[in-house]
């Protein structure tokens, strides 16, 4: 419904507020006063341009429509000039700009003008709107206001995303996913647990062997150096050693011994922490080249052009207001202008006056009265001339104020156009967030792993190492025993080289040997067996119990993919089959709207035409073809008058059937000029009758004196 009409610096009515309220509006007036243009500028706030009846170019730039409409039930004002434009709701801002403006308003109504112009507007002479347009054009206006032309758009894009989403579902079938087999051992809940406790056996046992292992090198090194209680002479052969010698050998063997226990050490630590090696992840998400650098250059051009928005945004909000100013005509400035020559002039003439005789420069150097000289060339000068009150190069220089702000508003709403389509554009091309999110979560799949296979290959490399070293120690211990004597020989020969009193001496020194052999921990070669067993049987187990682990987790990781698959290729499915639906359900609708919304018009068409032509006229039929009949005759047949009758019966059924629940208004400019006063009583007492419908408001103009009025606009 059709609230208030405001209008600013327009040909008519400049400056004046016109209400309307619901039922029956009447704009009566004198012949040429403007009551045309009041519908005029209705139809120019909802649509701009296009309603204007002259050029656009023989209006004033600063003309301005505030138009409040009430759309859906919601109250909305419109502020329209002939560049700028703006939608509100409330004190809510909901679009700026002639365009976005047009946009948002033929979504609220849900049709365009020319919809309006056959359902809501029968302009002054344009009753005959359907009948002038070519049967294409007629169709598809039609089309348009009945909804096919909206069904058949809906109907193409389902058609396009399930071309789309069975493209997706190919992508998915030739991508097939196996279900992967289940592993042969048991799932174990708490294997975790399982390979902490084995762990916890192998570190026990293994330090049980790695104590009596010590035990017995400890032992072994005392017995090494236990006193002999006999005295005997070098044999031939015995290699001279010195004691020093004796001593640097024995500290020799020991550090390979010591040696080779770190190395086996070392081995089994690396054994007991093994490292798998990392299975090739899903880099299905990945997107090749692009790069983080890539993706934070997309971010940073989408807030330049955002920022360019912004800057020009602002430049717009600096720009004075020039909506209430308007141009000085040329004509006024050219009255000024005049104004203040004439005054120069009197204001010479005042001068020569008062000098009495001047110079004449028209003869020669004559020497002329005063008087004579303005006689002849000061005629045109009154006796009094005023003052000017303005000056005509300050308002010039307005006139180029206002054409400087108008066009730099102009070109920075152009700019601030290409910018907006920049945007959108960019958000069209660019990676979804869900495209970007799947690949930095793949980079990341691929960095861990990269991460883990140098673990793995670090691991390798040092088993490698320390198993290389193992032999080669052991090889160098080999041949360090073979090539010097051995300790009964070692200890035979430090025997010889003793003073004649090395039994007194080795007396003293085994009573010591043997006070260090019982401070030593007990070695029991049983223990150590039997650690040994235990040992590798948790080894065993741990291994079992990690292969078991890695088994269920590759199982895991496999099952874990064929579900996404699985529920990618069920998804994809059930948005064919729901597409397939939808298009189905949406080509029965158009068969509905063919068979029961078309004949619905017709019908209330045809009760409308019977009603306003006395039964002269029954029927009126709209047919498949669009075709106006009205009885089995096209409507181009009738007269004038009941031309006229069809075309608005079929209107006013149009706008009830369709549009009255969106915007249920009537606008109608002498209807009723071209039929007799009995036919055009029954047009003005049917259009009132529409009122106790769904229509709510009718505004019209006619010459003729009407009843039943509820609103009457003076212009």
């Amino acid at each position: 419904m059709i609230h208030e009409l405001r209008l600013l610096n327009t040909p008519k009515h400049s400056g004046k507020t016109f209400k309307f309220k619901e039922g029956m509006n009447l704009i009566k007036g004198e012949n040429e006063s403007g009551k045309t243009v009041v519908l005029e500028f209705i139809d120019f706030a909802l649509h701009g341009s296009v309603a204007l009846r002259l050029p656009v170019s023989m209006y004033p730039t600063t003309l301005q429509s505030d138009l409040t409409v009430t759309i859906r039930g919601e109250q909305y004002k419109i502020v329209r000039s002939l560049k700028k434009a703006q939608l509100f709701k409330g004190e809510e801002l909901l679009a700026s700009g002639t365009k976005p403006v047009d946009a948002e308003v033929r979504k609220l109504l849900g049709y365009n003008r020319n919809v309006f112009m056959v359902s809501n507007y029968s302009s002054q002479d344009a009753i005959q709107y359907l009948s002038q347009m070519k049967p294409a054009e007629r169709k598809r206006t039609i089309d348009n206001v009945v909804g096919l032309t909206a069904v058949e758009q809906v109907l193409a894009e389902r058609k396009a995303e399930l071309s789309l989403l069975r493209r997706t579902q190919g992508n998915l079938q030739a991508s097939e996913v196996s279900a992967p087999e289940t592993p042969s051992s048991e799932l174990n809940l708490n294997i975790m647990k399982d390979i902490e406790d084995a762990q916890e056996d192998v570190r026990k046992y293994s330090s049980m062997v790695t104590t009596q292992l010590s035990n017995q090198r400890q032992h072994e090194a005392l017995d090494a150096t236990k006193p002999a209680r006999f005295e005997l002479l070098p044999e031939d052969g015995w290699f001279d050693y010195s004691e020093d010698q004796i001593v640097s050998r024995r500290v020799t063997k020991t550090q390979l011994e010591n040696k080779i226990t770190k190395l086996e050490t070392d081995c089994a630590l690396l054994n007991n922490n093994p490292v798998q090696e990392p299975q090739q992840p899903d880099l299905s998400g990945l997107i090749e080249g692009l790069t983080v650098d890539k993706i934070a250059k997309g971010k940073a051009d989408r807030e330049d052009i955002q920022r360019n928005i912004s800057f020009i945004e602002s430049e717009l909000k600096k720009l004075p207001d020039i909506s209430g100013e308007t141009y000085v005509p040329v004509s006024e400035i050219e009255k000024v202008a005049s104004h203040e020559k004439l005054y120069q002039d009197w204001l010479a003439v005042q001068d020569l006056k008062e000098r009495g005789s001047i110079q004449c420069n028209h003869c020669n150097g004559e020497v002329l009265l005063a008087i004579e000289h303005i006689r002849k060339h000061y005629a045109h000068v009154p006796e009094l001339v005023s003052k000017p009150e303005q000056d005509s190069q300050s308002l010039i220089n307005k006139n180029k104020d206002l054409e400087f702000i108008s066009e730099k508003q102009e070109s920075l709403e152009k700019q601030l156009e290409s910018f907006q389509n920049q945007l959108a554009d960019f958000d069209l091309q660019w990676y979804s967030a869900v495209v970007l999110e799947n690949h930095i979560a793949a980079e990341e799949r691929k960095r861990v792993f990269e991460d883990e296979k140098l673990s793995w290959t670090q691991w390798v490399s040092d088993k490698r190492e320390v198993d290389s070293k193992i032999i080669e120690a052991k090889e160098e211990y080999k041949q360090f025993i073979a090539s010097v004597p051995t300790d009964e020989e070692l200890e035979k020969l430090t025997i010889a080289k003793k003073n004649k009193d090395i039994n007194e001496k080795n007396v003293a020194l085994l009573n010591q040997w043997e006070k260090s052999k019982n401070a030593l921990e007990p070695f029991n070669a049983e223990i150590l067996a039997s650690a040994k067993t235990d040992l590798a049987l948790v080894t065993q187990k741990e291994e079992r119990l990690r292969a078991e682990k890695t088994e269920w987790d590759n199982y895991h990781s496999k099952l874990s993919t064929y579900s996404v698959w699985k529920a990618q290729m069920d998804e994809a499915n059930i948005a064919v089959e729901d597409e397939k639906l939808a298009i189905e359900t949406l080509n029965n609708f158009k068969a509905k709207i063919k068979t029961t919304i078309l004949p619905s018009v017709n019908s209330v068409a045809s009760t409308w035409m019977n009603r306003m032509s006395e039964g002269k006229h029954s029927k009126v039929t709209l047919t498949d073809d669009m075709e106006i009949l009205v009885g089995d005759m096209p409507i181009e047949a009738l007269s004038i008058s009941g031309r006229a009758l069809g075309h608005l019966s079929l209107r006013m059924a149009l706008g009830q059937v369709l549009t009255n629940s969106v915007f249920p208004v009537f606008m109608a400019d002498e209807v009723d000029a071209s039929m007799r006063n009995n036919r055009a009583q029954n047009v003005l007492d049917s259009l009132t009758d529409m009122l106790s419908g769904s229509m709510k408001q009718i505004i019209m103009i006619s010459h003729r004196e009407l009843e039943r009025i509820d609103n009457v606009i003076e212009v």
